[in-house]
């Protein structure tokens, strides 16, 4: 018995001394409490936000769930077209026109070989516009005779274009002196069409069509 009221005696004790060091603590440092209070509030907070989700603040992984979503939302066809895209060959050779009334056919068109396979093609041919050409450009391929493309020694191309300047006022001649490429296997030429450029700042491409076989041609060289 004595035992038990010394141990009861001791727990009291001990509830009165901690009582009074928690009233002792409060009154000498009420902003210690403060603050460890509202770090604790703001754990708690952060704590449950975190497990149940904010709807003022969704996920990184939320987040980037809805990406695709918003990417396959969007409408191809209101996606800007590079205006600079170069036409098609197509519709290029929609907008040229036929050579009569602008070019006579050629007065000269031949070519000449020489000992080294150089070919000089020589062409004439009238400005039949009221216009003065100050630009002209003649595309032309190289055929073998089996009539397969013919490619140059060097380059390996089959296909040329021609750059002259004028002016070539009307009913002038628009003329191509020009040892242009080297090839053994070279048997014709045809000349496909030709970009004109006229004083006033327009343009105009002409299709041709003019071939020729005839190897007597003048030697630049």
């Amino acid at each position: 018995m004595k035992a038990l009221k010394a141990i009861t005696l001791i727990v009291c004790t001990i509830a009165v001394l901690l009582t009074c060091t928690v009233v002792v603590v409060t009154e000498l440092y009420p902003d210690l409490i403060k603050k460890n209070s509202s770090t604790a509030a703001v754990s708690q907070s952060a704590n449950e936000t975190v497990q149940s989700g904010s709807p003022d603040g969704p996920s990184m992984e939320l987040a980037s769930e809805s990406e695709p979503d918003a990417a396959a939302e969007s409408d191809p066809e209101s996606d800007p077209v590079d205006a600079d895209e170069p036409s098609s060959p197509e519709s290029d050779a929609e907008d040229a026109v036929d050579y009569q009334g602008v070019i006579s056919e050629p007065s000269e068109f031949k070519y000449n070989r020489n000992s080294a396979d150089g070919i000089t093609l020589t062409w004439m041919a009238t400005n039949q516009t009221d216009q003065t050409i100050n630009y002209y450009t003649v595309h032309l391929r190289t055929i073998n005779p089996v009539g397969d493309p013919s490619y140059d020694q060097n380059s390996g191309e089959s296909s040329f274009d021609l750059k002259y300047v004028g002016p070539v006022e009307p009913g002038g001649t628009l003329i191509v002196y020009q040892l242009f490429t080297y090839q053994g296997a070279l048997d014709s030429i045809v000349i496909d069409d030709i970009d004109l450029q006229y004083a006033d700042g327009t343009k105009q491409t002409v299709r041709y069509g003019f071939q020729t076989s005839d190897d007597s041609g003048m030697d630049k060289y």
